[in-house]
Formats: structure tokens, C-alpha cells, sequence
């Protein structure tokens, strides 16, 4: 995953890891922005554990 942001638990018992660009955005690539479309919201579901 390119630069993972957050994990959000959701209602369905899945998580959403938000995918930021912020290696993109201007200040670090001399001022242009870079950004890859599209941005992404990746969903998956845990698997339990009998740890």
C-alpha cells in the first residue's frame, strides 16, 4: 500500500485504510504536484485469531 493514512473500523466489521499521496504533494517534489489518480479506500476484513 502506497503511503497507508488511517485505519477506520466501519459498520460491516471490515477496516478502510485510507491511502494518502502526501510523498506527492508539492513541497517535497520541488514544488509540483505528483499525484497518482485514483486515490484509494482500501476495505478488508480482519481475520480472527485463536491466539
Amino acid at each position: 500500500m502506497y503511503w497507508p493514512d488511517d485505519v477506520i473500523p466501519g459498520p460491516d466489521g471490515a477496516l478502510y485504510v485510507v491511502v494518502s499521496q502526501l510523498p506527492t504533494a508539492p513541497p517535497p517534489n520541488e514544488g509540483q504536484r505528483q499525484p497518482s489518480f485514483p486515490f484509494l479506500v482500501v476495505r478488508f476484513w480482519p481475520e480472527a485469531s485463536d491466539a
